[in-house]
């Protein structure tokens, strides 16, 4: 079966969010399952899991804080 996960933490960064999703990969892989994973890139987070999946089935991409739109709003005042 193809299954792509897609997941905002992912090793190597250190939440247990990632811990458990990257376990979850490496136990599909395992299981005969063709695994492709997207996730985040430039986390502010320590980068200390090992990776236990295939790198070239990880794409990391670029990100934008979509709660950091409202913010800006809310500090704009308009007289």
């Amino acid at each position: 079966m193809k299954i792509l996960i897609v997941s905002w933490y992912f090793p190597p960064y250190s939440t247990m969010g990632s811990l458990r999703i990257g376990k979850f990969a490496k136990f599909l892989i395992a299981q005969g399952h063709e695994v492709r994973v997207i996730s985040a890139r430039d986390e502010a987070l320590e980068k200390s899991l090992p990776v236990e999946v295939p790198g070239e089935i990880v794409n990391s991409t670029n990100w934008i804080d979509v709660n950091g739109f409202p913010a800006m709003a809310q500090s704009v005042r308009v007289w």
